[in-house]
């Protein structure tokens, strides 16, 4: 009896073993599905871009920036020294003088260091690199709004609307904006990281936080968007008395004290200076920032601020700031689609990507430009995609669906024919009378060994 009496607990512990490791059999498989069907959704996302962005792969690099930074590498035998100095691109023509940018990108002025000493100046390796690195970010944001939303069509819409876009283009064609995708990588993997679907989040782990915003940081200078939207979202997503939500709050705001101090140490009493072209009112262009009356700089900071977190929701300025509105099969699209989703009723994703778009738009005060959209325009597809509007309308989910995919077919017209625009333009530069303006231009910066390696492997392929 008394035998009888102990096997029977060990007999339910067994039970209970069994259990859990049905479970996490189970568990697994549904991990395993749910792994393969990504697997169509990724093929044709893969075939669109490559549809779209193959062109890009045989882009010449004959542009000032592209000749800039591979005289940079060229001449630098430790590639490590990009982590105390300037990326390698030094002063910049603006206007009619020269200006520092202070521009601190070592992992972007490392990857092409490393792709010089075993490719030369082919342009293929990075455009390839630069091109998966966007392919990937659309996959990550496809999973993500896949498992905030719930509905794969739109998920795949989604992420074809962030893959083939005017905003995402520069990023994932031009070499030197590289760094805007290894940012867009970071944020995404802790968004990936944070939430578990429409209406939670998960535990943050602070020492991944910490990874992902050196990353950013090393990336761009924008990376400060990853360090201090942890601090927001940790702030809103987690409650008080989480440990974890007070620990990743000191490593944000350490990661950032130790950013903004390097900096300072590096380059010294400025720790930022960009000053761009750009508009006033979306009608008075300028040169040069610096160069306005007091009074309009500051004017021009807000301008940008509110066109920078505008723009994905309203895309009806060109690339620096002007209105246009040349494009009515993106921006009629994108406002249907934004109608479609607005409400007051916000869940915590939507949330989220409305912190980007605002952190982004404050990071980013001194400048419009296309390429700074990048991110905003994830965080809009993510906003899309999450909404509890699309699940309980079905009018509003078929006008939605509707307005994304017109909003992808015009988009791959648009790009299309840029990126067409940009690849004869390039061959067309390799020509003395070009290239001797560059180097005039910039006659300490560009190698002309440099010049003569792109002029040898791609001139007469014009």
């Amino acid at each position: 009896m008394t035998g009888t009496l102990n096997a029977y607990p060990s007999t339910r512990a067994a039970h209970g073993l069994r259990a859990v490791l049905y479970r996490r059999v189970l568990e697994g498989r549904d991990s395993l599905l749910s792994d393969r069907s990504i697997v169509i959704p990724a093929a044709l996302l893969l075939f669109l871009g490559l549809a779209v962005f193959q062109k890009t792969l045989w882009f010449v690099p004959g542009e000032a920036d592209d000749l800039r930074i591979l005289s940079s590498v060229s001449r630098t035998a430790n590639p490590l020294s990009y982590f105390g100095t300037d990326w390698g691109m030094g002063l910049y023509h603006q206007g009619d003088k020269y200006e520092p940018r202070n521009v601190y990108r070592p992992l972007h002025s490392l990857s092409i260091w490393v792709g010089y000493r075993i490719f030369g100046v082919r342009a293929f390796p990075n455009q390839l690199l630069s091109l998966l690195l966007h392919f990937f970010n659309v996959l990550l944001l496809y999973k993500i709004v896949q498992k905030v939303g719930g509905d794969a069509k739109l998920a795949f819409l989604a992420a074809a609307v962030a893959l083939v876009s005017i905003y995402t283009a520069s990023p994932a064609s031009w070499v030197s904006d590289r760094s805007t995708l290894i940012v867009g990588l970071a944020l995404l993997l802790f968004l990936d990281h944070l939430l578990k679907d429409a209406q939670s989040a998960s535990e943050i782990r602070p020492w991944y936080i910490v990874l992902l915003s050196v990353i950013a940081l090393l990336s761009k200078e924008g990376g400060l968007i990853v360090p201090f939207f942890a601090l927001f979202a940790s702030v809103l997503c987690l409650p008080s008395s989480n440990r974890s939500r007070n620990k990743t709050i000191v490593a944000s705001l350490m990661v950032i004290s130790a950013y903004l101090i390097l900096r300072l140490m590096i380059f010294h009493s400025v720790i930022g200076s960009f000053s761009e072209s750009g508009y006033i009112f979306g009608v008075r262009a300028y040169d040069n920032w610096a160069s306005l009356p007091r009074h309009l700089q500051l004017w021009a900071l807000v301008e940008n601020v509110i066109k920078n977190f505008l723009a994905t929701l309203l895309p009806v300025f060109n690339n620096s700031g002007g209105l246009q509105l040349s494009h009515p099969m993106i921006w009629i699209p994108t406002l249907l689609l934004a109608g479609s989703v607005l409400s007051f009723k916000l869940t915590l994703p939507q949330k989220l990507s409305v912190i980007i778009l605002v952190l982004n738009s404050g990071i980013h005060s001194q400048i419009f430009r296309y390429r700074i959209q990048y991110i905003p325009l994830l965080a809009f597809c993510l906003f899309v995609g999450a909404s509890p509007m699309l699940r309980e309308h079905a009018s509003r989910r078929f006008i939605a669906q509707g307005a994304a995919a017109l909003l992808v077919v015009g988009s791959i017209f648009v790009v299309n024919q840029y990126l067409q625009n940009h690849w004869l333009t390039r061959y067309q530069n390799l020509n003395n009378k070009h290239l001797s303006t560059i180097i005039e231009k910039y006659p300490d910066q560009i190698s002309p060994q440099v010049v003569e390696q792109v002029l040898d492997r791609y001139s007469d392929r014009k």
